[in-house]
This record gives C-alpha cells, sequence and structure tokens, in this order.
C-alpha cells in the first residue's frame, strides 16, 4: 500500500484544515517523527514566541515506519512544541498505539495546529476528511471521560481519541496530553 504523503495543517483562529504535500526533502534527512517534527517547527516558530500564543504551533508527526504492520517503531507519533512550562525551551511527547497508525491511515503524516480558537473545538478526521467540530459538549471533563463523550459523539465506539483534560484546558503549563 502507496502511503500518501500529506501534513494537515489546522488554523485554529480561521476554523480551516488543508491538507499539503509532506516535505520529503527534510523527511529524508531528518528521519523520523522527532526529528521531522523539530525540522518543521523550527523553520515556523520564531524562537521568542510566548508558548500560549497564538503564533506558536503544536505539531503531531508520525514516524517512517509508523503503519507499516512492523514492529518497533509501527505505531510512533511524536509531539514538538514550545514548552509552556520553560518559555524557552522545546517540549516533546512522544506515544505509541493506535491514533497514529489511524492517523496514516487517513492519509496524513502529521499534523500542524496553530492560531486560538474563540470556543472549544476538537479536530475530526474521517476517511481522511479533516473538520473543526464543536467541543462545547467535552470541555471539563477529565480525559478518559472525554474519550467516552467524543466516541458517542461521532458514534464510533472504536474512535482513536488523543485530548487534553481540565489541566490543559485551564492553561496549566505542566499539562499534557
Amino acid at each position: 500500500m502507496a502511503w500518501t504523503r500529506n501534513v494537515l495543517r489546522v488554523n485554529l483562529a480561521a476554523g480551516t484544515c488543508m491538507a499539503e504535500p509532506l516535505n520529503m526533502a527534510w523527511a529524508h534527512d531528518y528521519l523520523g517523527q522527532r526529528g521531522l517534527a523539530t525540522r518543521y517547527f523550527v523553520s515556523e516558530v520564531e524562537a521568542k514566541v510566548d508558548p500560549f500564543s497564538p503564533e506558536n504551533k503544536l505539531l503531531f508527526v508520525t514516524g517512517p515506519l509508523t503503519g507499516n504492520g512492523f514492529t518497533p517503531g509501527g505505531t510512533k507519533m511524536t509531539a514538538v512544541y514550545l514548552s509552556p512550562l520553560t518559555n524557552t525551551t522545546l517540549g516533546r511527547g512522544a506515544t505509541s498505539g493506535y491514533w497514529a497508525t489511524y492517523l496514516k491511515a487517513a492519509g496524513y503524516d502529521g499534523v500542524i495546529l496553530n492560531g486560538a480558537s474563540l470556543k472549544p473545538v476538537y479536530l475530526y478526521i474521517n476517511d481522511g476528511k479533516a473538520e473543526l467540530r464543536d467541543a462545547a459538549n467535552v470541555w471539563g471533563l477529565g480525559t478518559r471521560a472525554t474519550e467516552d463523550r467524543l466516541r458517542g459523539l461521532v458514534g464510533n465506539r472504536d474512535a482513536r481519541v488523543l485530548c487534553i483534560g481540565p489541566a490543559g484546558e485551564n492553561l496549566n503549563r505542566a499539562a499534557m496530553l
């Protein structure tokens, strides 16, 4: 199966989701999700940006082995961002599991979020189509309850969810996905 090599750009302020081709030169030069995500980040975000400002970006990038059926490495995803805990260093979170493989199967090697929404929203991706939806029904819930509620809202008990809880909603500098 040949994967579509795309990055999904999500502008929360404008409410838009646009696919663009993955920068294959960078993908070859910065092999792996951590290196590729970092390359995108440093090329697009000013070093002195405030971590909570709309100019900051949050990137979720899969690796070259993600979704290929092999392990280890077949389920990896890395998030890269300017750390709100330090205000000056790159933050990174790594995960394994279904979310990254489902993102890749939907046709995206990564997601780049920027801007700020005026209201709570969530990104819904299904069959390669991405849209922002109202998240008022999940705001304030813990992560497990958020997962359950979102699965109910989209009508798919097997939907894969990446979410924050109340700590992230309240801009706690140590909050995690």
